[in-house]
This record gives C-alpha cells, sequence and structure tokens, in this order.
C-alpha cells in the first residue's frame, strides 16, 4: 500500500470541500424564503439537545450513586427525582438495595428510553429539515459536479492540493461524468434515497430506512478508500463507475518538462544528424568533382 500520500492529499481536498459546500448550504438555507421550517428546526433540535443533556447527566449521577456498589436512600431519592427515568428505578429497588445485574440492567433500560426519545427527535428533526437537506445536495451537485467541470477536473480544495479529475480513457471526460461521479463518491445518491423515504414512508419505515442507509454510506466509503489505497492507479469506486482518475497536477508539469526535454533532446539529434548527413554529401560532391578533373 504506497498509496497513502496521494490518499491523505485527496481526503485533505475534500475535507476543505466538503467545509465550503456546507457554509454555502448553510447560508442559503438561512433564507426564511427558501427555508420556511429553520425556526421550528432549532427549537426542535434545542429540545433534543435538552434531552441529550439530562440523560448525559442522569448516568453520571447514577454512576456516581453506585460507585460504592450500593444506592442509599439519600441517593435513591435524588435519582426518582427524574420524571423521565424515575420508574426504572423504583421497579429496581422494592427490596431498598440494588444488585450488579439490577445496575447493569436499569444502565440498558436507560438507554433503550433514550434510544426512542433519540428516534423521535431524528424523525421530527428530519422533517423540519427537508429544505435543508434539499439544498446541501443540490449544493453538493453543483460544486462536485458543475463547478469541477467548468474549473476542468478541479475544485478548491483540489487546487490547493495540486490534484485533478480527467479521463481514464481517451474518452472525453463529460459533465454527465462528473455529476454521476459526485452521486456516489459525496453520497448523493444515498442521501436522496433516505429523504424520499422520509416524505413518504411512515417513521418505524424511515428510521429502519436511514440506519440501513448509514450502513451502505458506511461500506462504499470503505471500498473506496480500500481501492484508492490498493490499485496502481489510484482509482476509487466512483472513478471506475465513472470512467475518472484523480491526478497529481505537479506531477503532470514534471511530466511535461520531461517531454519538453525529451523533444529538444530529439530534435537536437535530429538537426545533428541533417548536419551530418549534409556534411557527408558534400564531401561525396567534392570526391566526385576531384575525380572528374583528374
Amino acid at each position: 500500500m504506497n498509496n497513502i500520500k496521494p490518499l491523505m492529499k485527496r481526503i485533505g481536498a475534500y475535507a476543505i470541500d466538503l467545509f465550503l459546500v456546507l457554509m454555502l448550504s448553510s447560508l442559503i438555507s438561512s433564507i426564511p424564503a427558501l427555508n420556511k421550517n429553520m425556526e421550528g428546526y432549532q427549537e426542535t433540535y434545542n429540545k433534543y439537545e435538552e434531552e441529550y443533556n439530562e440523560y448525559e447527566k442522569y448516568i453520571t449521577l447514577l454512576n456516581e450513586s453506585y460507585e460504592d456498589k450500593q444506592i442509599n436512600e439519600e441517593e435513591y431519592s435524588k435519582l426518582i427525582e427524574n420524571e423521565t427515568y424515575k420508574n426504572i428505578i423504583i421497579s429496581k429497588y422494592d427490596d431498598l438495595k440494588i444488585s450488579k445485574k439490577e445496575y447493569k440492567d436499569i444502565i440498558s433500560e436507560i438507554n433503550k428510553n433514550f434510544d426512542l426519545i433519540a428516534k423521535d427527535y431524528i424523525y421530527i428533526l428530519g422533517k423540519k429539515g427537508v429544505s435543508n437537506s434539499l439544498i446541501t445536495l443540490i449544493c453538493t451537485l453543483l460544486y462536485f459536479g458543475v463547478l469541477q467541470y467548468f474549473l476542468k477536473g478541479q475544485t478548491l480544495g483540489k487546487k490547493l492540493f495540486k490534484l485533478r479529475v480527467v479521463s481514464a480513457s481517451d474518452k472525453k471526460i463529460t459533465i454527465i461524468n462528473y455529476l454521476l461521479r459526485s452521486l456516489i463518491v459525496n453520497d448523493v445518491l444515498l442521501n436522496s434515497i433516505s429523504i424520499i423515504f422520509l416524505l413518504f414512508a411512515s417513521k418505524k419505515i424511515y428510521i429502519s430506512v436511514d440506519n440501513i442507509i448509514g450502513v451502505l454510506v458506511s461500506i462504499v466509503e470503505a471500498i473506496i478508500i480500500y481501492l484508492v489505497l490498493t490499485r496502481k492507479d489510484e482509482r476509487g469506486l466512483h472513478d471506475l463507475l465513472f470512467n475518472t482518475k484523480v491526478i497529481s497536477t505537479e506531477t503532470t508539469k514534471t511530466e511535461e518538462k520531461e517531454e519538453i526535454e525529451d523533444k529538444k533532446i530529439i530534435d537536437a539529434e535530429v538537426i545533428e544528424k541533417e548536419k551530418t548527413k549534409n556534411t557527408r554529401k558534400k564531401q561525396t560532391k567534392k570526391s566526385t568533382k576531384q575525380k572528374d578533373m583528374k
């Protein structure tokens, strides 16, 4: 695996490009006319953050209470002050003590309880954030597809890291290649599928599909990284599918210089041969004249 350095350059370029896309999409999403649910989304997100902080504090309190392997009445009183999780504690404290197994069960039930709360918030946030998600996907396609095409295979990140996307064959690379490439490498296709299920499927189906898509995104990214690391031409899955490859513009410039130098050498050799040939011709003519004079 000698492709770690090129991979790191590509990851660096992608990180910069992703940051720019997210910044752009955030600015566009902040326009009320384009994102009417912006305030509702923020309010829901703040509530989710409060729920999460409450969950974290409760787990911390529970761990501190059980640090000495028992929960006394004072600690118990504090634990049942929380309306969300108190019934879980009460059900396990009926004999005025909590065993190690009961403690693990409490942790497990609290985690399951919060998981259900989190899923509800994820669904609501997803619904209220559809506009934001669509804006992000469109910005991604425009940046990695359209802009990269007009910049002849480069984004701002790729320019900084001296990289370029080019055709992997003699066929000319088109804007379609860049757009299709972006569908895979930028997760646009999978995220679009997730949005479709969010809009038209039930909460239960959407959450299941979203979990599957999360796994698929990880698999696709792992395949891309593996192929870039192991293939000599450093082509990922998206490159193989859509006839592209990423090259270093530094290498290209070096090769161009070498070609120019080689051409100069070849031209010099040709000129030298011509000179030698002309000299021999002159010598032959001179020799012929001398013979004729004799």
